[in-house]
């Protein structure tokens, strides 16, 4: 099955969705760390996943 094409205001308007998106999952992420680090979590697997997903966005970014 083949999926519509994008109109230009289609993506304009979605990429404007994802950046503010990924604004959000910054603070978020940076909010939790920093809890976790005053509650003497262990963040480690934290940083891993957050930095797994971050280099898969890179690579579709490339």
């Amino acid at each position: 099955m083949t999926r519509k094409t994008l109109t230009e205001e289609e993506i304009k308007s979605k990429y404007n969705s994802i950046s503010e998106c990924l604004a959000i999952c910054y603070i978020q992420s940076k909010r939790i760390l920093e809890d976790a680090e005053i509650l003497n979590m262990d963040t480690k697997p934290i940083k891993e996943d957050l930095a797994c997903f971050t280099q898969e966005f890179m690579q579709l970014c490339m």
